[in-house]
């Protein structure tokens, strides 16, 4: 079975707990975030360090790994 892939941009404390849900809804997590210190980068199924507002290079992660949405938590 292939596991649908989500993009999740940014890995802060406000993104753990959308990381945690997609994971639990069996979703492969493609998350990017400019920092190498925050809390859901352990989470991550597939993660890079990249500037979430670096449009180009989003688009290209995400047309790497196919992903099949891209989503972000901006509580």
């Amino acid at each position: 079975m292939i596991r649908k892939k989500i993009l999740i941009l940014g890995a802060n404390e406000y993104q753990t707990t959308l990381i945690i849900r997609a994971k639990a809804l069996g979703l492969h997590t493609v998350v990017c975030d400019p920092r190498t210190t925050v809390p859901g980068i352990a989470l991550a199924d597939t993660f890079y360090n990249v500037d979430c507002f670096d449009i180009e290079k989003i688009v290209a992660i995400g047309k790497k790994e196919n992903v099949d949405g891209v989503v972000t938590n901006s509580e």
